[in-house]
């Protein structure tokens, strides 16, 4: 699988590894051998009533499929930007967890998707790629990006995303910091054109 992924020109070409999502020294993602993430799911009146840790809410979900391509983002970006409208709708977030694979075309495309959706600077949320620091974990990116969505919500930490300089419209959270978020968008788009958001929003234990 690694060799076909090198052949395509799609795998880091970075001499330290490091994949660099959004930045102009992009070269590819760092493939990563994979993971495990589980998500614990239950309705908010039961996880109260039973008086668990809650991390977070998930206030949106949906999908769409651009049907572009099995490996690259539609250019136009008119899927993925119509998806997060719709979850989105209309409610102000504060950090975006990016695809961010650090693929010459993909992460152009998001990052101008990012622009498009988010026009004004003091709209714009931080945006970090965990990829950044995981690897392409492939079945198992969502539900780690996710996980952490909510644990950075419920402990007002969020990791940085190691990288070089931003590409235009991308406020890339680049060193581990705490922020006042109240709401985060997980963003999902994978091979065959599947794209997905997951909308979440701090839950006050």
């Amino acid at each position: 699988i690694l060799r076909g992924f090198d052949q395509m020109g799609v795998c880091t070409r970075s001499p330290d590894g490091q994949p660099r999502p959004f930045s102009e020294e992009r070269s590819g993602f760092l493939f990563s051998e994979g993971g495990a993430c589980i998500l614990v799911l239950e309705e908010r009146e039961a996880a109260i009533a039973r008086g668990v840790r809650i991390y977070a809410e998930i206030v949106g979900y949906g999908e769409n499929n651009d049907a572009h391509s099995i490996a690259q983002l539609a250019p136009d970006g008119a899927q993925v930007r119509g998806l997060v409208h719709r979850i989105c709708g209309g409610k102000s977030i504060q950090l975006l967890n990016a695809h961010g694979t650090a693929t010459l075309d993909n992460d152009r495309v998001e990052a101008e998707l990012i622009a498009a959706i988010w026009p004004k600077n003091n709209t714009l949320p931080w945006v970090q790629a965990s990829k950044s620091l995981l690897g392409h974990t492939f079945g198992a990116s969502g539900a780690f990006e996710a996980a952490i969505c909510a644990h950075g919500l419920h402990c007002r930490r969020w990791h940085g995303t190691p990288s070089g300089e931003p590409l235009p419209g991308v406020k890339l959270l680049k060193e581990t910091r705490e922020l006042q978020v109240e709401r985060a968008l997980s963003l999902s788009l994978g091979f065959g054109g599947h794209n997905m958001a997951l909308l979440f929003e701090r839950h006050a234990n």
